[in-house]
């Protein structure tokens, strides 16, 4: 009996180590479980940490560029600030160049008329020259041709 009951022991021990052993199997493999979930997580923190990285970089350079447009926008405000009296002056200029114009364009227009009018007079004076020169030749004909005639009567006569 002693043998029986040491057999049965035995075989309550089996158990108990094939239990335990099942119990360590399943908490083995909950613990791999676990470890490929930290594993993932690790490398997905890792990806995460790089990506932040890659992004922190990113936008370190990008706040350069902001700040690099800002300065250059302040220069070309600085520009147009500089420049805006020289543009107001050279607005002026033409202003009173405008004024100019117009003041020579009137002197022309009053010169034209004047010229068109002293033109029409010198025409005018012209045609009466002409007229004048084909009375004086008339005239020069009619006393040549009366000399002409005296004369003729004058040797007639003698």
């Amino acid at each position: 009996m002693a043998l029986l009951k040491r057999e049965e022991d035995l075989q309550d021990a089996e158990r108990k180590v094939l239990s335990e052993k099942k119990k360590l199997n399943r908490a083995k493999e909950g613990l791999e479980k676990r470890e490929r979930v930290i594993l993932q997580a690790s490398l997905k923190h890792e990806s995460l940490q790089e990506e932040l990285k890659r992004a922190n970089v990113e936008l370190a350079s990008q706040a350069r560029e902001i700040e690099e447009l800002k300065h250059k926008l302040r220069e070309r405000d600085e520009e147009l600030v500089a420049m805006q009296p020289s543009l107001t002056f050279k607005e002026r200029e033409l202003d009173r160049m405008r004024v100019e114009i117009s003041i020579k364009t009137k002197e022309v227009s009053v010169a034209s008329f004047e010229f068109e009018n002293k033109s029409q007079l010198l025409s005018q004076a012209k045609e009466i020259v002409e007229r004048q020169e084909d009375e004086i030749e008339a005239l020069q004909r009619a006393l040549k041709e009366k000399r002409s005639k005296r004369s003729s009567e004058k040797q007639k006569l003698t």
